[in-house]
C-alpha cells in the first residue's frame, strides 16, 4: 500500500543518479589506479595507515643453496674430475639464477607498489590528512564530476510548461504551505502555469512548480485532499496515475503530499523538497536548497500518511476528517 509523501523521478533522472566512473577521464583514471595499488595486497599497512616495506623473502635459502652448490661442485672436480664438477656447478647456477629471477619477479611489482603508497602517504601526512580519506574524497570527487555530467545531460529532455496564469482554483492548503515554500525556494516557485494535454482542451495546472534556473529542474508539488467540497472522494489511490505519467514523461519529478502534511508539518514537507533537489543536482554553498537545509536542519522528518482507497476516501467525508487538522 501507498503513503504519503509520494516523490515519482522520470527514468533519465534515476539513470543519471547511477554514476559509472569515466575510465577515459585522465584524472579518475589516476585515482582509481592510486586506489587499486594502495588497496591491493601487496602493499600492506599498518595502523597509521604508512604502507609496510616489503621484504625480499627466500634470500637466505638462495645464499644456502649456492654454498651447498660450491661445495658439492668442488667435491666433485676432487674425487671424480673438473669437467663433472664443472659441469655440476654450471647447473646449480643455473638454477640458482632461476630462482633468483621467480623471486625478482614477485618482489619488483610489490617494491613499485610500496613506492607509490610511500609517496601518497608522505604527501597525505603534510595535508594532515590520511591516504584512505584522500582516496575517498578523490573519488567522490570523480563521482560528483561524473553526476553532474550525466543529470545535465537528463535535464536537457524536460519539457517545461507551456502556459501561464491559470485559473485553477486554489484551496487553504495551497496558500498555507506557498508562504512556506516561497520563504525558503524564492523565486523558484511558480503558480498558475499550464501543461496542455495533447487533444484534450482542459490543460493540466501544477499547485506549485519548482524550477530551478541553471540546471532546468523541473518539479510538480501537488497537495491531496481526499475527498473535494462536495465530499466527494479525490486522489484517492490509482485516480492521478495518468496525470502523474504525462509529467514524468515530460521529466519532471512529481512530488504529492497529503493536505494534513502540509497543513500540520508545511517545514518538513520543504525540508523533503530541498533534498530532492540537492540529491539530484546538489547544494553549493548559497543556493536555496542549501540554504533551506541549514535552515530546516532541526525539523524532524515528514510524518507519513496513507494513501486512501476510494471508499475510505468516503468514510472520510463522513466524519469530517479534513476538520481535524
Amino acid at each position: 500500500m501507498s503513503d504519503y509523501p509520494r516523490v515519482l523521478v522520470p527514468k533519465p533522472i534515476q539513470k543519471a543518479r547511477v554514476i559509472r566512473i569515466n575510465t577515459e577521464d585522465n584524472f579518475e583514471q589516476q585515482e582509481q589506479a592510486t586506489a587499486a595499488l594502495l588497496n591491493h595486497p601487496l602493499v600492506r599497512l599498518n595502523q597509521d595507515g604508512k604502507p609496510i616495506k616489503p621484504k625480499l623473502k627466500g634470500m637466505t635459502w638462495i645464499i644456502v643453496e649456492a654454498i651447498v652448490i660450491s661445495v658439492v661442485s668442488v667435491l666433485i672436480t676432487i674425487g671424480y674430475s673438473s669437467i663433472v664438477g664443472g659441469l655440476a656447478l654450471l647447473i646449480g647456477a643455473t638454477g640458482t639464477a632461476i630462482h633468483i629471477t621467480t623471486m625478482a619477479r614477485g618482489f619488483i611489482p610489490r617494491w613499485k607498489a610500496y613506492q607509490i603508497a610511500l609517496q601518497e602517504f608522505k604527501g597525505s601526512k603534510k595535508k594532515g590528512k590520511k591516504p584512505a580519506n584522500l582516496i575517498a574524497q578523490a573519488s567522490e570527487t570523480a563521482k560528483s564530476k561524473q553526476r553532474s555530467r550525466l543529470v545535465r545531460a537528463a535535464l536537457q529532455q524536460t519539457v517545461t510548461a507551456d502556459g501561464r496564469d491559470s485559473d485553477a482554483k486554489r484551496g487553504r492548503s495551497e496558500a498555507a504551505l506557498e508562504r512556506h515554500l516561497r520563504s525558503h525556494f524564492g523565486d523558484m516557485i511558480h503558480t498558475g502555469l499550464t501543461c496542455t494535454i495533447p487533444n484534450f482542451p482542459t490543460p493540466y495546472t501544477p499547485d506549485f512548480a519548482l524550477i530551478e534556473p541553471i540546471s532546468g529542474l523541473h518539479l510538480d508539488i501537488e497537495i491531496d485532499e481526499p475527498y473535494n467540497a462536495e465530499g466527494e472522494p479525490v486522489h484517492y489511490l490509482g485516480l492521478d496515475d495518468r496525470r502523474n505519467e504525462f509529467f514524468l514523461e515530460r521529466n519532471w519529478i512529481v512530488i504529492r503530499f497529503a493536505e494534513e502534511q502540509v497543513i500540520r508539518y508545511p517545514d518538513a514537507c520543504c525540508k523533503l523538497i530541498a533534498r530532492i533537489v540537492a540529491d539530484v543536482i546538489g547544494a553549493p554553498q548559497g543556493s536555496p536548497q542549501a540554504i533551506a537545509l541549514v535552515a530546516l536542519e532541526q525539523t524532524n522528518p515528514l510524518p507519513r500518511v496513507k494513501h486512501w482507497t476510494r471508499r475510505e476516501a468516503r468514510a472520510m467525508a463522513k466524519r469530517k476528517h479534513r476538520g481535524s487538522y
